[in-house]
This record gives C-alpha cells, structure tokens and sequence, in this order.
C-alpha cells in the first residue's frame, strides 16, 4: 500500500462554526491604473464606479501602519523568506510566500497596500503571479487573489467553496496581466458585515455581497489575523488599515493566541467528536483503488485517485479533522482530497 497510509484519525465535529463575531497621501503617479478593466475579454460584473481614492489625504490621515509591526524573524513569517529593504518589506520567489500580521482587524475596516512586482524568477518559470489578502472577520478568513493565475485572475476565494479560476465564483474577473513587473501598484479593499469591495490602481475590480458565512478560505492560514502573500518577487512598500466600526486588537510576542490559526485547531474542541473510521468497511465503501483496515489505520494502494465515500451524512455547517501519513511513491508524491459536499468522500 503506497498512496496513503495511516489515515489513523477522521473526526467529525458537528459543531455550529464559531461567529465571533501612519501615512501620509500617496502621490497621483503612484495611483494611475496600469490596466483598463474593459478590455478584458470578460467584462466586470456591474461593478460601480471606484469610489475610494488613494489620494484621499482625510480617509488615510490617521490609518494605523502595520508594516513596522512585522518581525521577519519571528512566527509572522509563514512560507518562503522575507527581508526589510529601505523600509519596505521584500519576499523571495517562493511561491506562497506568505506573512500573518500579529493583528486583529475590528468588525469592519479598509486596508491599503502599496506593492511592486520585481523581474520574475527562473523558480516562476519566467511569469509574475499575483499577491493574496488574507481578510478575517468573524472567525472566518477570506482571500482576495489580485493578478493570480499568473497575472490573469482577481477574485476572492473561496466563496461557496469556490475560487477566482472557476466560473461559478461571483467574484471571478479576467484579464491578460492586472499587474506589471516595476511599476508600483495600490490595493484598496473595504470589509464590511455583509460586503466586499475591492479596488486596484483607483478601479473596482471585485464586488461581493451576502454572508460571511459563505466565505471559507481553509484554516491553514489564520482566521483572526490579517494576512497577505506573494507568488512572484514582490516589495511590499505599505501596510495600512482604517478602523471603521470597532476597534481591532494588537498580540504581543509570545502570545499563544498567535499560534493557534483558528479555533479547530485547539484539542479541546475535538473532545466529543465522532469518529467515522470505525464506520467505514472499505469492500462496501471504496469507489476506486483498492483499500482496507490495517491495524486500527486505513490504508490506499496506489491507484491514482483511489477514492472512498464515508457513511457519514453531515450537518449543514461542520469541522473535519483527518491525520494521515503519505508512504513513500514509486514516482512523483501527489496528494489527498476530501470531498465536502454529502455525502463526505476521500481520495
């Protein structure tokens, strides 16, 4: 048995999810959009007319500046490695390269970011890709992908389970580069209760409206603390939010808050969970490849996509925990899917 081995843990918890619910003006030639959104082959969805300005010196007079806050050397630093440079914050080319800030934003805020792409990498085969905004409210995280999918993708995701590549995600918008190597652009992005708005280089580019509960980017990246990353080269020259309705809050270092990314990760939480992999008889349930219980552990062959259906029908709202260990392949290591829709599967 190859693919997968030792899937020792499948938990559900049929739990309702948790609802918890300083710079001066940039310059107009650091605001002038580098793209027009009309142009692209898909056009945007009703969007109107941008309303926030970067230049608004009234709007961003007091926003709390939070690049000085981040410790490169420290638990901010979640992939790839980052450097300060001139007062500004430059990633590698890791792809992914990513930075939780050790902050909380309030229940409803704008943030700004000033970045510029650098010459793309041979480890990016020679392509730009976009950067990430990790949004939390309420317990609950979403990202605003802007020039992903190698420049070609804005969106947010996930919204219904869905990303900015699929054409079922609302968000979704289009386009042959949003982002050019050297010239310095500005994200805008204003959260609120129940909206999304987005703005790159003075234009609208995402709208979203409905509730927060449709938002689900997974926990592998902090549900509390605001967040961005890069996929290309990038120098990140600001960091501000505006507080609009609350006020957010700061983590000192050390604090144990910071290593707990959402509360599914916190044991306790598991204490009365039900465990599936008792309930599952691999002959019965097995849809592909070969499976079987081996000491307590369910074990794949190595039947690429070998996939099972769990006799497990999910509340509406729900965790899942799985532990597994990937044996060593015979060629390249590929990965595990869990299906989320009912009913539950895994491959």
């Amino acid at each position: 048995m190859k693919a997968v081995r030792a899937v020792g843990l499948l938990m559900i918890a049929a739990l309702a999810f948790a609802r918890d619910c300083v710079s001066g003006p940039l310059s107009a030639a650091e605001v002038a959009p580098a793209w027009k959104p009309r142009e692209a082959g898909k056009t945007v969805r009703n969007l109107a007319a941008a309303r926030p300005s970067a230049e608004d010196g009234v709007r961003w007079k007091n926003a709390l500046n939070l690049l000085p806050l981040i410790d490169t050397a420290s638990r901010d630093v979640r992939a790839g490695r980052w450097k300060g440079e001139h007062g500004a914050l430059v990633s590698d080319d890791h792809w992914g390269a990513r930075i939780e800030i050790p902050y909380k934003p309030p229940d409803e805020y704008d943030c700004r970011i000033a970045f510029t792409k650098l010459q793309p990498t041979e480890r990016t085969e020679g392509r730009i890709d976009g950067i990430d905004l990790y949004l939390p409210r309420c317990g609950r995280t979403v990202a605003w992908a802007v020039g992903g999918w190698q420049n070609s993708v804005s969106g947010l995701e996930r919204v219904a389970g869905t990303n900015p590549g699929q054409p079922e995600n609302p968000t979704e918008i289009k386009h042959s580069a949003f982002l050019k190597v050297g010239q310095k652009h500005i994200v805008i992005v204003e959260v609120r209760k129940d909206s999304i708005m987005g703005y790159l280089d003075g234009e609208l580019i995402t709208q979203w409206k409905g509730n927060w509960k449709d938002l689900n980017f997974p926990a592998w990246v902090s549900q509390t603390l605001l967040g961005f990353a890069s996929y290309s080269p990038t120098v990140f020259h600001c960091i501000e939010v505006v507080e609009v309705t609350g006020k957010g809050t700061f983590f000192e270092r050390g604090d144990r808050r910071l290593a707990i990314t959402s509360p599914v990760l916190e044991e306790t939480r598991w204490k009365n969970a039900v465990s599936l992999l008792p309930r599952i008889d691999p002959p019965k349930h097995a849809r592909g490849g070969k499976w079987e219980i081996k000491g307590g552990e369910l074990l794949s062959d190595e039947t690429w996509g070998a996939h099972l259906k769990l006799p497990y029908q999910p509340p509406e709202e729900y965790d899942c925990r799985i532990c597994f260990t990937k044996t060593k392949p015979e060629g390249k290591l590929d990965g595990l899917n869990v299906k989320s829709l009912p009913p539950l599967g895994l491959s």
